[in-house]
């Protein structure tokens, strides 16, 4: 089945799939190009656009024959068995600190441009044998109805695969009307505690000078960038708190109608993408830092989602996910968070733990030693760890 499986998408009102074919697009030029030209009716292109410029994975096919049905309800996770990659991990989580460390004193340097930086982290775990792909989307679909649920092929790499529930709305464009709902600042929630009692919690929390300001700094680009396609432009004074699967976010939804129905989406996407989400301010600075102290990210923090031949397109980023890498035997999952002065190095570490929680819970794997070593403010360090199996039932949210 993973051999024919390239592309799917589900959230509370579509799912798409494309299965086998051989229209894959190593660029987005190379798939705006093929829409233009192509025969096909209703062509519509599905995938992965990188974090960087080129190294897509985007297929091509009719939107007529891509649509699917229900979806298929799983309950029991593939039995595959996952072993924290200790090596591996524990490199990470130093590097990722000394980012953090490296961050916070250019973010508290008066000569420094950097405002906002958003830095993550990577947690790897081996597997033998047999890993069904497709069943383990089947799986997380059932688990996160209501996310924005994603698997796609990597075109670039053999027997790579990418999977997530994504929170956020990058880009929604139908003829000249847009919207967008952008979500920067992160809270863990607290499951001994009520909904409603939490979401109070949560709204005092998110009234600290740390969680505005980097809230902040997202909007103010996205209303500066947008200002130059849209007539008009509608955008929230405050923002309002969202609900995910395992956190809360601050978000601001954002409506738009462009000037004209021929701005093209590349022509977008070079304003708008990598935005302070995922990027930090200003954004040449904070892609400076990043590839630095990171490197290539590749399709984290992407954007995953299908756009057709007039330049409508549902985009989510690319987040809450793992790459699946079926010839090295490994598992990596990814997650981070914005950066700004006021950020502690122990709580950051924990908004990413809290985050990977997301794919953890399908994997059916509790949080690495590092993740749960860095929850609070007063503990630190890492430990090792054994075998880990994945199997049973239910949804383990």
């Amino acid at each position: 089945m993973e051999n024919s499986l390239h592309f799917r998408f589900d959230n509370a009102e579509t799912g798409f799939r494309v299965d086998g074919g051989d229209t894959t697009f190593g660029s987005l030029e190379d798939a705006e190009s093929w829409l233009h030209d192509t025969a096909v009716p209703n062509p519509v292109v599905a995938g992965l656009i990188p974090y960087e410029h080129g190294g897509c994975s985007l297929f091509g096919a009719s939107k007529d024959e891509i649509e699917s049905g229900p979806r298929r309800a799983v309950t029991s996770r593939p039995p595959t068995r996952f072993h924290y990659d200790v090596r591996f991990n524990t490199v990470e989580a130093e590097r990722y600190l000394t980012a953090l460390e490296n961050a916070l004193g250019s973010l508290q340097d008066p000569s420094s441009e950097l405002r906002k930086v958003v830095l993550s982290r990577v947690e790897r775990y081996m597997f033998q044998g047999d890993f069904p792909v497709g069943d383990c989307y089947d799986f997380m679909n059932t688990s996160y109805p209501t996310g924005n649920n994603f698997c796609v092929r990597n075109i670039q790499r053999d027997g790579c695969y990418h999977l997530g529930s994504s929170p956020e709305l990058f880009l929604s464009r139908q003829g000249r009307r847009i919207a967008l709902h952008p979500l920067a600042g992160t809270l863990s929630k607290d499951s001994s505690r009520s909904p409603e009692d939490d979401r109070r919690r949560a709204e005092n929390l998110f009234s600290a000078a740390k969680f505005r300001d980097e809230h902040a700094c997202l909007v103010d680009f996205l209303r500066e960038a947008l200002a130059g396609f849209c007539e008009s432009l509608v955008v929230p004074p405050d923002p309002e708190i969202v609900s995910a699967s395992h956190v809360w976010h601050l978000g601001t939804p954002i409506e738009g109608v462009l000037k004209s129905p021929d701005i093209g989406l590349a022509k977008m996407l070079d304003v708008l993408h990598p935005s302070p989400a995922v990027c930090g301010v200003p954004r040449s600075a904070a892609n400076e830092f990043i590839a630095e102290h990171e490197g290539r990210r590749g399709y984290y923090a992407g954007l995953v989602g299908w756009f057709d031949d007039r330049a409508n397109c549902e985009l989510y980023l690319a987040l809450r996910g793992m790459e699946v890498d079926l010839a090295a035997g490994h598992v990596d999952l990814r997650a981070g968070g914005g950066i700004v002065e006021e950020s502690s190095i122990p709580l950051e570490f924990g908004e990413a733990g809290a985050k990977m929680s997301t794919m953890q819970k399908v994997l059916g794997i509790e949080a690495g030693p590092a993740a749960a070593a860095w929850g609070s403010d007063d503990s630190a360090g890492t430990d090792s760890r054994g075998p880990v199996t994945v199997g049973g039932s239910g949804a383990g949210r």
